[in-house]
């Protein structure tokens, strides 16, 4: 995984941590996106990340997928006047999950109802209300319960897999 990750361009601007984890009865792999201290601050359009993307070593279903996520993202995004698409952990963990799920040779995607938290957040273009309204835009046709939570618990980015991804629920 990490060795195809490296084949981004951008790959001097972050690197990937993995290591075991366990909560209670259950154990997996954490993935983290660290940003380099000294990568410069690069806006990227969608143009820029699907070049990123095809210019990639990662396999063409992967393209694809992450493609189609970055896609629906970007038109969220754009409904609320909003393009912060392109920052690196989100290229990241959007490319990422596009190639782990290619790598895993799964299929089908499914989440069970969406938790979403309130507040507010800060953006490139200020204080936003949560959830994110391009969260909301993503999120539209998907079931989504309330919480009571004072927090972001959808990205933008996260809702962008799921809806790119055609998860079901």
């Amino acid at each position: 995984f990490i060795e195809v990750m490296s084949t981004l361009y951008i790959s001097d601007e972050f690197y990937i941590s993995l290591k075991k984890e366990k909560k209670g009865a259950i154990g997996g792999n954490k993935v983290d996106v660290i940003l380099k201290e000294d990568a410069p601050f690069v806006h990227r359009n969608l143009s820029d990340i699907i070049n990123i993307i095809d210019n990639s070593e990662i396999s063409s279903r992967a393209k694809y997928m992450a493609r189609k996520i970055f896609t629906v993202l970007a038109e969220a995004e754009a409904k609320v006047h909003f393009h912060e698409v392109g920052a690196v952990d989100s290229i990241v963990d959007i490319i990422g999950t596009a190639v782990l799920i290619d790598m895993l040779d799964i299929e089908t995607i499914y989440c069970s109802e969406i938790p979403l938290g309130s507040g507010f957040t800060w953006s490139q273009h200020g204080k936003i209300p949560l959830p994110a309204p391009a969260t909301l835009n993503l999120l539209e046709a998907m079931k989504v319960r309330l919480t009571n939570l004072q927090a972001e618990t959808v990205t933008p980015t996260g809702a962008a897999i799921l809806k790119g991804l055609n998860a079901k629920q």
